[in-house]
């Protein structure tokens, strides 16, 4: 028989205090959570600080800003991090410098079924807005670099996994039609930091293997462009 696992995504769990499990106190057997997008922050506990699992069956934890150690097992996972969320209010906003803006995923398949984050923010903003959904309750939307980049045509579906990465990273795309197609890395500032990929592509799904060892911790933009199409991811390096 299918097992459902309850869904917790993108909440923001923020200074709370409780004897056990800070934000979350799990008991549900083997219909463990599945918690993905969420932000975990200032918890306090004496048994685990984030999060206690009473089941002796694994959560599952994917693309969350939280500290692995303030979990007590057992769980499994990937793509977690542990970083200053930049909240830039008391409603726990997030900008586009938070390592969580543009670093969730949109839905996750664990056992065969499928789970998807929600479709709006707290406050029914669309979410995801800029390639991939944030992490956290907040869908962060500005009229900045990204916008600049992007055109309201553009259906490229521009992708890379995982976010964040360290030392490498894979891209996805889709063109159209054959022609030229490049792929250009832009730092915080808008700065090009250097062409990933600038050739004649058939149409179809392409795949770039990209080894990123060559540069420095932080935040930039992927751009592609394709016939007058643009598109522009943000990327996570953490090395």
């Amino acid at each position: 028989d299918d097992i459902f696992h309850p869904i917790i995504a993108n909440n923001n769990f923020i200074s709370n205090h409780a004897s056990r499990g800070g934000a979350i106190d799990s008991d549900h057997g083997m219909e463990t959570p599945i918690i993905f997008n969420s932000i975990f922050w200032e918890n306090t506990a004496t048994n685990g600080q984030d999060i206690y699992n009473q089941s002796s069956s694994n959560m599952y934890l994917h693309n969350n800003n939280i500290d692995a150690s303030m979990i007590s097992t057992p769980w499994e996972g990937d793509d977690n991090f542990n970083e200053d969320p930049e909240f830039i209010d008391t409603l726990y906003h997030i900008s586009d410098v938070s390592p969580c803006f543009n670093t969730g995923i949109d839905l996750i398949e664990i056992d065969d079924l499928t789970y998807y984050c929600p479709e709006e923010d707290f406050e029914g903003e669309p979410r995801p807005l800029y390639g991939f959904a944030d992490i956290g309750s907040d869908e962060v939307y500005f009229v900045g670099i990204i916008d600049q980049f992007n055109s309201s045509a553009s259906k490229l579906n521009l992708k890379n996994f995982p976010n964040p990465f360290t030392s490498s990273t894979t891209i996805e795309f889709r063109v159209p039609s054959s022609g030229y197609t490049s792929l250009k890395l832009y730092d915080l500032l808008g700065k090009e930091v250097g062409t990933l990929l600038s050739k004649e592509l058939l149409a179809g799904k392409n795949t770039i293997h990209w080894n990123a060892s060559d540069i420095e911790s932080g935040i930039y933009y992927l751009k592609i462009s394709f016939e007058g199409q643009t598109e522009t991811i943000k990327l996570l390096c953490i090395q």
